[in-house]
């Protein structure tokens, strides 16, 4: 489900060449509010070497531990063009981000597999655009269908590790069900949880609030002469998508 998990891709602001004017119509249409904030949490810690006072054998053990603390984001409309479908539930789809601050649009082109793996190239579609894509695989969820306390649980390759996620069906209300998503990706410490209000009916997300954590450390071993530091790194990334129109709704009588 996460082709590339790059949470500071959020700042990026590196435009695309603009995309050719597009000659064909969509067989869907997916329109979305998006927020996507990033929050970094980094702490430095030094610790041996000499003292003030430079006597031999005598070290500091706990210097002061500096940290900082980054935020940014953004907020912006996501269309999701659903351009094909490929025999096997592929999606083919073209994306538009039109975000606040930016004089024009960014469009990208990609698909959405079955399971809702994302094949976008990496730093193209936004974090929040990625996720909320995720959910419109046409296998996302089991094929007997949802009902309250569903469960289901899917491994997919990332790098070197796997993602591994469980969804959990917490509520029903007529096509529209609340599911809980926790996931991690243990090799590279992130951890994912969140909730998504998915439209079973039309397989296609309605909310999400989801939020990914990732830490890190660097540790500089440094000499018998100098400090040895410490420098750990925690990243908050929240994502926020509400769906504003759709061309397919869902029938009216459900």
């Amino acid at each position: 489900m996460i082709a590339a998990i790059v949470l500071a891709a959020v700042t990026a602001a590196a435009s695309p060449a603009p995309a050719p004017a597009n000659t064909y119509k969509p067989l869907r249409e997916v329109v979305y509010n998006v927020v996507a904030n990033l929050q970094i949490n980094q702490t430095s810690e030094s610790y041996g070497g000499y003292n003030s006072s430079d006597t031999p054998g005598i070290s500091d053990t706990n210097a002061a531990a500096p940290s900082s603390t980054q935020s940014t984001g953004r907020t912006g409309v996501v269309t999701v063009d659903v351009m094909a479908v490929a025999s096997d539930g592929t999606l083919g789809v073209q994306v538009t981000e039109t975000w606040q601050g930016l004089a024009r649009p960014l469009v990208y082109d990609g698909a959405v597999a079955p399971d809702g793996t994302v094949e976008f190239p990496n730093s193209t579609i936004n974090d929040a655009t990625r996720e909320l894509l995720s959910y419109f695989g046409t296998k996302f969820a089991p094929s007997d269908g949802l009902a309250q306390d569903t469960t289901w649980h899917t491994i997919q390759p990332f790098m070197n590790g796997n993602v591994e996620t469980d969804y959990t069906v917490t509520a029903v209300n007529g096509g529209v069900v609340t599911i809980s998503k926790k996931q991690t990706i243990k090799d590279y410490d992130i951890f994912t949880s969140g909730t998504i209000q998915y439209e079973a009916t039309t397989l296609v997300p309605i909310s999400g609030r989801i939020t990914k954590r990732m830490s890190s450390s660097l540790n500089d071993t440094g000499t018998e002469f100098d400090a040895s530091s410490s420098t750990s790194r925690d990243r908050t990334l929240t994502l926020r998508f509400d769906r504003v129109s759709d061309t397919h709704p869902a029938p009216t009588n459900q």
